[in-house]
This record gives C-alpha cells, sequence and structure tokens, in this order.
C-alpha cells in the first residue's frame, strides 16, 4: 500500500502524508456508509446518485447495500491504518461472520425470528457501550449486516464473532 501510495503521489500536485490519506479515506466511507438513513448526507447521497446514474447497471443496488460496502471498505482501510497483520484475512473472516449474521441458513423462520431479536438486541447494547445511541436510534429497523458492520472494528472483531457464534452455534452450521 505504500509503495503504490507514494507512486500515486509522485503524480499529484497535492503532497499528504499516507496516515493521513488513511483517515480522509475513513471519514469520505463514513459519509458513504449513511446513505440509507433518512438525514444522510446530501452531497454523498448526490454523488452516489450521479455514480449510479452513469456506471451501475438497471436495477440500481439498493442504498443499504452501498451502505454496507462503504463500512466493509471503511473496515479495511482501519486494518491498514492499525497496521493489523494480514488485514484482507480480516475483512475475509468480517465477512464470513456477516454471512452467520444473515442468517440465511435458518430453516425455521421461528429460529429465524427468535435470533435476528437476540442478534439485535446484542448489537444495540454494543452500540450503546461505543456511546452510539444516536446511531442506534438511526438503525433501529435497520438490516442485521447492516448494525453488523456498523459495530465492528479491528479492535472488536473477535468479541463480535464470538457473541455471533455462541448464539447461533445450535442453529447455523460454521
Amino acid at each position: 500500500m505504500e509503495v503504490l501510495f507514494d507512486r500515486e503521489l509522485s503524480v499529484r500536485p497535492e503532497k499528504v502524508p499516507f496516515e493521513r490519506a488513511l483517515e480522509q479515506m475513513i471519514v469520505l466511507l463514513e459519509r458513504y456508509s449513511g446513505l440509507d438513513a433518512h438525514r444522510s448526507d446530501l452531497r454523498a447521497r448526490t454523488a452516489i446518485q450521479n455514480f449510479r446514474g452513469n456506471y451501475e447497471p438497471r436495477p440500481f443496488k439498493d442504498l443499504i447495500i452501498w451502505g454496507i460496502t462503504s463500512k466493509r471498505l471503511g473496515f479495511l482501510v482501519k486494518c491498514i491504518s492499525s497496521r493489523v497483520n494480514n488485514p484482507l484475512s480480516q475483512l475475509k473472516n468480517a465477512k464470513r461472520i456477516e454471512k452467520i449474521v444473515a442468517l440465511e441458513q435458518v430453516r425455521f423462520k421461528e429460529d429465524r425470528i427468535r435470533l435476528q431479536q437476540e442478534l439485535r438486541e446484542e448489537f444495540f447494547a454494543v452500540l450503546k457501550s461505543q456511546g452510539r445511541p444516536e446511531t442506534a436510534k438511526r438503525l433501529k429497523n435497520s438490516r442485521l449486516e447492516r448494525l453488523f458492520w456498523e459495530i465492528v472494528m479491528p479492535s472488536n472483531l473477535e468479541e463480535i464473532q464470538k457473541k455471533v457464534m455462541a448464539k447461533t452455534a445450535n442453529i447455523v452450521p460454521e
């Protein structure tokens, strides 16, 4: 990353340190991750709508997918920024947990509803412990995958994985 960054920087007029560029990427991805919210950043929404009109095949992806994708990319950039060993394997592990959180493999509707409620309560507890009650309120009716990406960070991935696995151990195959 640093080698590619230095090469890219050599042809650009502005000179920004690598760490500062990562911080800017995280801020930008945070703006784009909130597109599914009622009161999202208007400039970010306009930028994405313009991109979608020119490059995204129809039918357009749901804005929730844009939010999840932005959060995934933000997670990867945070892994790189915090110098985690093998950031791509961390992202792969987080995506594996996301698939479990989606509860697509749960056969019975009663089990799925119960697990969704338990995981939702668990994720909201994490949001509140992170000091983000306004985010919890904004994402009250959001999909579990979106909530998962809202709370997961390189520093708490293992903890969240343990919580998800404990809730889904008997029903969802690993």
